[in-house]
């Protein structure tokens, strides 16, 4: 009998929870889209609120790989409350602060906020896709690297 490698378990919890979270805020995103009337003002084409919305849902993706990167070396209790402070205030500061061109990786939350105002939605979005999958994506290989030496 083989082991089950650490990185299985560790990439199978995010995609089991990344699932549900995409499906919420694209049906979510659709809702909004289509409660919006024919045409708001000014005009925000498809594409360009498809890649906002995105771009904040790779904000919560870096939720989730905040919560994997502490939970995989700190006890329960102390692991959520820590991933619960650092990602609040990771969507916070998303939210607050949203210059064009996005600088920080939780911009995408800010962005869409904002759609109706910012002069390039569509690239200030795939920017701020990005930097949350880049941020994303170095999470869960510093994750995986600490859960792979930890003792269990």
């Amino acid at each position: 009998m083989r082991a089950v490698p650490r990185a299985s378990i560790l990439i199978a919890w995010f995609v089991g929870l990344t699932v549900p979270l995409l499906i919420g805020i694209a049906a979510g995103s659709l809702l909004v889209w289509l409660g919006t009337g024919v045409q708001p003002v000014p005009p925000l084409d498809a594409p360009a609120y498809v890649t906002l919305a995105g771009a904040a849902a790779g904000a919560g993706l870096q939720a989730l790989a905040i919560g994997l990167l502490f939970g995989s070396f700190l006890p329960p209790l102390i692991a959520a409350i820590v991933a619960a402070l650092a990602s609040g205030g990771l969507l916070a500061a998303g939210m607050v602060i949203s210059p064009e061109p996005p600088l920080i990786p939780t911009a995408g939350i800010g962005l869409l906020a904002q759609a109706m105002n910012l002069l390039r939605p569509m690239a200030d979005g795939l920017q701020a896709v990005g930097l949350s999958l880049a941020l994303t994506g170095l999470l869960l290989g510093v994750s995986l690297l600490i859960f792979d030496r930890v003792d269990l």
